[in-house]
């Protein structure tokens, strides 16, 4: 891929807010493309964390990555645990047992990334977690997420409500 269109694709990284799809479809296109190129220029644009998010399944990113989620800078926390329990499929103990002690952080972002990246990894220790989110008045995308993967499914089902995900959890995990 031409360096234009990956420098684009890093422009479009910062358009818009955090929720917002525009940015994260171009962060997974980014994560797609995997490169060398891309892994350096996010190592010079962004921090080591995001970078090293573009290589997720790289055994020195893994290794690197879990170091970083027990940073003590909290945006370093947060990719660190977006890189590797979000974007990485690269499945462990040492993996999960880092993605757990996520659950109780003082960062909501790292908690619900954590809650997807054991989910991915089927993992019913944030199961507790996940369902005391879903009681709350407000539940995020991620949670949603997690739910849906836990459950084995692709995708939110739009037609579900958090009682559905709630109910069908519990009747799964028999909790």
């Amino acid at each position: 891929m031409a360096a234009i269109d990956i420098d684009e694709l890093f422009d479009r990284t910062l358009q818009g807010d955090y929720d917002d799809d525009a940015p994260w479809g171009a962060v997974n296109a980014l994560r797609r493309i995997g490169t060398r190129q891309v892994f350096e220029k996010a190592a010079e644009w962004f921090s080591v964390a995001c970078a090293l998010g573009s290589l997720p399944n790289d055994a020195l990113s893994v290794a690197t990555l879990l170091t970083l989620m027990e940073d003590a800078d909290e945006d370093v926390r947060d990719w660190a645990t977006f890189g590797l329990g979000v974007l990485g499929d690269e499945d462990s103990a040492e993996i999960r047992d880092a993605l757990y002690l996520r659950l109780n952080g003082s960062n909501a972002d790292v908690r619900e990334e954590a809650l997807i990246g054991l989910a991915k990894r089927h993992d019913t220790r944030g199961l507790a977690t996940l369902l005391k989110a879903l009681e709350q008045p407000t539940i995020t995308d991620r949670i949603v997420e997690a739910a849906y993967t836990i459950l084995g499914m692709d995708t939110d089902r739009e037609d579900w409500s958090r009682q559905d995900y709630t109910d069908t959890l519990r009747e799964r995990f028999r909790v």
